[in-house]
């Protein structure tokens, strides 16, 4: 049965059960927007008004609760973005644009993927975030594969479309004064011109930069 929800909070209300599922969605909401560091058994418990009892009920460990919330963001942050680009064109070049442009509508300021990067040596952070990276690129290299660049071709420019990706996050956070104002499409606009090629994809061919 559904526990009943403070809809001002998304929380279980007073005498409501505390599920997995409760602790696992409430430590993601955490993860997007203050980063990895913040999911701690204590600091979650307290948040959700519970004692730390509960969360032993459900999980071993904190890395334990961390796998979980990582199996979400990679269904939501990779899974389903993929999904989404595989469905908006039969081209590679379609696939490619509406992957950017989706890059583009997203909030860069979050913390939560650079704080995995930053936090990779941590063992329940570790074998994830490899996992997604090269996933991540395999596929950006598959699809400039299709479009008609040679294997090690394909994969250079897709490890430089992640590393595009990841630097401006990063400014986004830690300098974003240093950023066009205004300009994110442009931004992913000039990013994808640079995986594809100016000659193979010029501005006039998409409506990212206007």
């Amino acid at each position: 049965m559904p526990k009943p929800r403070d809809s001002s909070t998304g929380k279980p209300r007073a005498g409501g059960v505390v599920s997995r599922e409760d602790w696992v969605e409430h430590a993601y909401s955490v993860f997007i927007t203050e980063g990895i560091s913040a999911l701690t058994v204590e600091g979650l418990a307290q948040r959700l008004s519970i004692s730390k009892g509960s969360f032993y009920w459900h999980f071993k460990n904190r890395r334990d609760l961390v796998t979980a919330v990582l199996d979400q963001w990679e269904r939501l942050a990779t899974d389903a973005v993929i999904e989404a680009s595989n469905a908006s064109g039969p081209s590679g070049e379609h696939r490619l644009e509406a992957l950017f442009r989706r890059l583009a509508a997203e909030d860069d300021a979050r913390p939560s993927e650079q704080s995995l990067y930053s936090a990779g040596n941590e063992p329940a952070v570790q074998a994830v975030l490899e996992r997604v990276t090269e996933r991540r690129i395999g596929y950006v290299a598959e699809l400039l594969g299709v479009c008609g660049f040679d294997k090690d071709e394909a994969r250079r420019r897709a490890v430089l479309s992640l590393s595009i990706l990841l630097g401006l996050r990063q400014l986004s956070v830690a300098a974003p004064a240093c950023l066009p104002s205004g300009d994110r499409q442009g931004l992913w606009l000039s990013a994808l011109q640079m995986a594809l090629g100016a000659d193979r994809f010029p501005p006039k061919s998409t409506g990212l930069g206007g």
